[in-house]
């Protein structure tokens, strides 16, 4: 039980209020003296004022821990990156999961496929293609197709479509040579078709069907995508396109693999004749009969002539002889010499004489 009650003594002696301050005062000398002390969660209530301002200005700072020392990690060499603008004839390190590095010639016009090597990185050129570029309109550098976007069809710039578009770089793409009309195969431009290895493109990179359609289905086993200048088109060279202006298909791509490819189909061609039954053979003619040439000399005892009116009907007896000569009878002595024409057995001409 407390008790409240103040004793005064006199001849200089101190109130019990004073007392009760000094004895505090003590208290918290006491306390700063210990001076590793913190403070309660909770300040009790009850504490004056003065003396937690007393125990807060008497608090250590927070010890902070050293961090333990831990040997150096050896550096790791990293591999540089090839001078893609200088047309370096060094390559990318293979990628896992990846069996494909694109590298394209933007002065060139050529696109090179390469596929791992033995020393570890895409030395290998499996494929060229032939491409348009947009020339300094084409950015240069390393790309990842990592995270972007393919279509089959693509709306670009000028109101036209492309076929099998891959995104390189935001706006930058991989597609065919544009069509004037969305999902028609058979509205190919042959103008810009034709241009196909000359820079003409708005930035894209331009192919012929085949090739875009290549990227397209490959694009998830493609590494990256390098865009350089270089006077070397590349390790296989620089592929041709026909020309298709003046054919007879010009509003289709030739290597589209579509079945209604007119390109596709074998061009008309003759049907081969049925044979036609052999015929019957026919009968041989029989021979006509053997003719009796004419031609020889005669012994005549009797002769009988027909000949023109001019000519006598008859001579009988044959005294004498007779000679027709150009239908002119003459008289010769013992002789009746007459020509008789016939045909042998060949059917040629037979003349005897005398």
């Amino acid at each position: 039980m407390l008790y409240n009650h103040t004793i005064c003594l006199q001849n200089g002696g101190y109130p019990v209020k004073k007392q009760a301050i000094a004895l505090l005062l003590a208290a918290v000398l006491v306390l700063s003296g210990c001076g590793r002390q913190q403070l309660p969660e909770e300040t009790p209530a009850d504490m004056g004022l003065a003396a937690v301002a007393a125990i807060e200005s008497h608090t250590p700072p927070t010890l902070k821990l050293t961090e333990a020392q831990t040997p150096p990690e050896e550096p790791v060499e990293e591999p540089e990156e090839p001078d893609w603008s200088a047309g370096s004839s060094d390559y990318p390190w293979v990628r896992s999961g990846y069996a494909y590095y694109i590298r394209v010639n933007r002065s060139a016009n050529v696109v090179t496929v390469y596929t791992a090597g033995d020393d570890g990185r895409y030395s290998v050129p499996y494929r060229a293609m032939v491409c348009s570029s947009g020339g300094s309109g084409t950015p240069l550098g390393d790309f990842s197709l990592d995270g972007w976007y393919r279509w089959e069809w693509l709306g670009l710039v000028g109101g036209v479509s492309g076929q099998y578009c891959t995104q390189i770089y935001g706006d930058y793409l991989f597609h065919s040579v544009p069509y004037t009309e969305r999902y028609n195969k058979g509205s190919l431009q042959p103008g810009e078709f034709d241009k196909l290895g000359t820079s003409c493109s708005h930035g894209c990179i331009r192919l012929q069907v085949a090739d875009a359609k290549w990227i397209y289905d490959n694009k998830y086993d493609i590494a990256g995508v390098t865009i350089y200048d270089s006077d070397d088109p590349g390790p296989l060279g620089k592929p041709s396109a026909p020309s298709i202006g003046g054919s007879a298909y010009p509003g289709w791509d030739p290597t589209d693999p579509d079945s209604d490819n007119p390109w596709n189909k074998p061009a008309d061609v003759t049907p081969e004749p049925k044979p036609e039954p052999d015929p019957e053979p026919k009968p041989e003619p029989e021979p006509d009969p053997e003719e009796t040439s004419l031609a020889g000399t005669y012994s005549v005892g009797r002769l009988t002539v027909y000949g023109g009116s001019a000519d006598p009907a008859f001579v009988n007896p044959v005294d004498k002889s007779w000679v027709w000569d150009d239908s002119i009878w003459k008289e010769s002595d013992n002789i009746l010499a007459m020509t008789a024409t016939g045909t042998d057995d060949a059917g040629g001409e037979d003349t005897g004489g005398e």
